[in-house]
């Protein structure tokens, strides 16, 4: 016949101090006397109630707060709108300075008139044309600055080349 071989049995560590039954012991309900019964109800009801009265105590301070807030908004004045003055018109992307004068107001509002005769003014006009050419120029340039510093050709992440 063949021999069986029974497994080593080893206790853990942390159980050779421990009491086989304590879990027994745990599970089963622990027995009060109808005085500590009492006491410990008391001692709960006592800390609920310190509870309960903390919390009163945390919303009448947030309605006193919110009475004098709203005391607060009731007689402060509403604040004036800011309105922006409109600004003249400037001719042009590059205004130089120039000395003061006392009548240059009535001549650059005298120049800033593009209107006809009906008293409407044109949409587009100068300034727009002056800077899409300027936008063009500065493109352009910016363009030509990238391609003369380099020897090799141009090109975009995908491979394209630029002008």
């Amino acid at each position: 016949m063949s021999q069986m071989i029974e497994p080593i049995h080893c206790t853990h560590a942390k159980n050779t101090t421990a009491h086989p039954g304590q879990i027994v012991l745990d599970a089963q309900q622990k027995c009060q006397t109808p005085k500590a019964k009492a006491a410990d109800e008391k001692c709960l009801k006592a800390a609920q109630e310190a509870k309960e009265a903390l919390a009163v105590v945390g919303l009448n301070q947030l309605a006193e707060l919110q009475a004098s807030m709203e005391e607060a908004q009731a007689t402060m004045t509403k604040p004036k709108a800011v309105r922006p003055h409109p600004l003249p018109k400037k001719h042009g992307i590059i205004m130089r300075a120039q000395p003061a004068r006392e009548d240059a107001d009535e001549d650059f509002l005298a120049s800033d008139d593009d209107s006809g005769d009906d008293g409407r003014k044109k949409k587009g006009g100068k300034n727009a044309r002056l800077l899409s050419n300027a936008i063009v120029k500065a493109h352009k340039n910016l363009f030509t600055a990238k391609a003369d510093s380099c020897d090799q050709p141009c090109v975009n992440k995908k491979g394209n080349s630029l002008p």
